[in-house]
């Protein structure tokens, strides 16, 4: 007659304490945390049962998604539908990814207001940067409509873009090649800077216009 293995070893981390690895016999069967053994009443001795495999095993892939999901998050700042698209290449489930971006979220390690807010903030400390081009950085990201929406409206509300346009194509017109080119070629120069750096036609006009007064429009 034959018996169901049984639980050898449960042992806390070396890496985290509120987390222990399980063994059964002398392999290691899965990585839970203390709450996990308390819920499944996980003891040394017990019966390694195929309904307690599964449950672990349930139990295991969640917290591994999490594990990912905060290694992720903790190398750089993300958004959740790019957080959900890594974990989804890494092969986990949805509902293990729905579960680890919610944890996430309560613990304050995913916040898209916070992240969509630190690219824009980003973006114009690099450069000066128009409307355009922040909401093209932050579709980049995969964030919702209305939140890139809310967010660039709240800078263009603090932000005086002909200013910093003016500066950026005064910055630019001190190049020696500028200073060498024609005035068709100066004109053209600034429009396409700005217009890559996301201003719209109205303050890029009225910039060239003030950084280039004696200069008919071309």
């Amino acid at each position: 007659m034959t018996t169901d293995p049984t639980i050898t070893a449960i042992k806390p981390l070396s890496t985290d304490p509120f987390r222990v690895s399980v063994r059964v016999g002398r392999k290691k069967v899965a990585t839970l945390t203390l709450d996990h053994v308390r819920d499944l009443k996980l003891r040394v001795h017990m019966d390694w049962t195929e309904d307690l495999a599964e449950r672990v095993a349930v139990l295991a892939a969640r917290e591994q998604a999490f594990l990912d999901a905060l290694r992720i998050v903790r190398r750089r700042a993300v958004g959740t539908e790019e957080l959900r698209r890594k974990l989804q290449r890494k092969q986990h489930v949805e509902g293990d990814i729905a579960a680890a971006l919610e944890r996430l979220i309560d613990v304050g390690y995913l916040n898209d207001q916070n992240y969509a807010e630190s690219v824009v903030r980003h973006e114009m400390a690099r450069k000066a940067a128009g409307p355009r081009l922040l909401r093209a950085k932050l579709y980049q990201k995969n964030l919702p409509r209305e939140l890139i929406n809310e967010v660039v409206d709240a800078v263009d509300d603090e932000a005086d873009h002909l200013a910093a346009a003016t500066q950026l194509a005064e910055k630019k017109l001190k190049t020696t090649a500028m200073q060498k080119a024609d005035a068709a070629t100066r004109q053209r120069r600034l429009f396409s800077l700005l217009a890559r750096r996301g201003f719209d036609s109205d303050t890029i006009r009225k910039t060239l216009s003030h950084v280039l007064p004696n200069e008919p429009r071309t």
